[in-house]
């Protein structure tokens, strides 16, 4: 049985094979324009208040999407270098510059010749969690969630539950 925690998280994220489907940008060349547009945030943004190691770069550079396989990375990536199972994200580093990559999140220490701006941390996971939720506008913060458990009726209580909450929202939508 695979679980979880085997697949990249870019896979468990895209739609199908899309290369951009975590983009912001719908053009290369505003990508490629070095501006900054407002839906997509500078690395500053993303990572201020995350406990850093090392750091080399401003971090004025746009963010069009967040990857961790170098060969899903386009222009204005911010790639998370990751190590797995079986292979580690900081080998593939020099293919996520080559592809476009802006900065590189890495446990590492890249030097401080490394030709594009990267982010030392002391774990790769937990950043790419806090970035993501940035990047994505805090989505966890308008959802509702509630947990049925038990061995029998788990099926029924969620079915009635779903019921009651639609009328609910048709009766405060009509008042």
């Amino acid at each position: 049985m695979i679980g979880l925690a085997e697949f990249q998280i870019s896979t468990l994220l895209s739609s199908v094979s899309s290369r951009q489907s975590y983009s912001r940008t719908s053009s290369a060349h505003q990508v490629n324009s070095g501006r900054r547009f407002p839906m997509n945030p500078s690395v500053h943004e993303l990572i201020e208040g995350i406990e850093l190691v090392a750091r080399k770069g401003d971090g004025d550079r746009a963010v069009t999407c967040l990857i961790t396989d170098s060969r899903r990375v386009v222009p204005g990536a911010l790639f998370f270098a990751i190590g797995g199972l079986r292979t580690d994200g900081n080998f593939y580093v020099e293919e996520a510059v080559d592809r476009g990559a802006v900065t590189i999140i890495t446990e590492q220490d890249l030097g401080a010749h490394f030709p594009v701006d990267f982010i030392q941390v002391k774990d790769v996971r937990e950043t790419l969690a806090l970035v993501s939720r940035r990047f994505y506008g805090n989505p966890d913060e308008t959802l509702r969630i509630a947990g049925i458990t038990g061995t029998n009726g788990k099926t029924t209580v969620s079915m009635l539950t779903q019921h009651l909450l639609a009328v609910a929202a048709r009766i405060q939508s009509v008042c």
